[in-house]
């Protein structure tokens, strides 16, 4: 009994201590939750290519079932849909194995949603602010100067929820200074571009976010990133964050240690 109230008074502190959190653990694991901008990531950094090893015809399908949809204009004539949108093996490291075009992009988002990922049907691009004085190109800390953190849901994610800072890349940051919950919550993320589903200059190009440097800012369609899909809302969500799941697993392990030791 005593235990147990232990691991009760736990998980109280635990849930204390995240009750202020804005990122949970959602839908398996598969997602990740923001709280802030009320929507649901996709956890994998780089789902494209974890897909990508479990079905070679992936790229095949995934042109299948667009099916000759249109793009958003100005795009909806002049651009047709082929593998080449897709880098499934890097030559020389560029581009990386695993990104694609923004036209790719779009396609990968439509499958995901033609084939109820996570059982949900209405994954999209991430969104920014898109004006004619380019306001959101920058680095979008929210600084004195540069593009405020809410000017797309990259930024708010990476320099308000996950603590980036600006020129400091994801795979030199740790978890307890600069972006803590990058690796409780997210995987395979990489320090690259990552595609909004905004277009920019009359649809010329797309809004993109670096990882690598925190910044914001035009990229041409036909370039490589990679892709993190996001949801409206909550979905499926955890009750309990990543860490205070790590804290019970911990603790009901040290509670069945302890009784087998007594049994002894």
């Amino acid at each position: 009994m005593r235990t147990f109230k232990v691991i009760g008074a736990l998980l109280c502190l635990a849930f204390a201590s995240s009750a202020h959190a804005s990122l949970t653990a959602a839908d398996g694991g598969l997602g990740v939750y923001d709280s802030v901008s009320n929507v649901t990531w996709t956890a994998n950094g780089s789902l494209f290519s974890t897909q990508l090893a479990s079905n070679a015809g992936l790229v095949n399908t995934i042109i299948a079932d667009w099916g000759g949809q249109a793009f958003p204009y100005p795009d909806s004539s002049q651009h047709v849909l082929s593998a080449s949108d897709f880098t499934t093996v890097s030559a020389n490291g560029y581009p990386p194995a695993g990104t694609m075009t923004w036209w790719g992009a779009l396609a990968w988002v439509n499958y995901l949603n033609d084939t109820a990922y996570g059982g949900h049907t209405n994954w999209r691009l991430p969104s920014t602010v898109s004006d004619a004085a380019q306001s959101s190109s920058g680095f979008p800390d929210g600084a004195p100067g540069d593009p405020a953190v809410g000017s797309s849901e990259m930024a708010q994610l990476f320099y308000g929820e996950l603590g980036m800072k600006a020129n400091i890349s994801l795979s030199s940051c740790s978890i307890s200074s600069s972006c803590p919950g990058a690796r409780v919550f997210f995987n395979n993320l990489h320090d690259y571009s990552y595609w909004s589903g905004t277009q920019n200059n009359a649809g010329v190009s797309a809004w993109g976010f670096s990882t690598l440097t925190g910044h914001q800012g035009n990229n041409g369609k036909p370039f490589y990133s990679y892709v993190l899909a996001v949801s409206p809302n909550e979905i499926t969500a955890v009750p309990l964050p990543a860490s205070a799941w790590l804290l019970l697993s911990g603790i009901l392990a040290f509670a069945g240690a302890k009784r087998r030791t007594v049994s002894l």
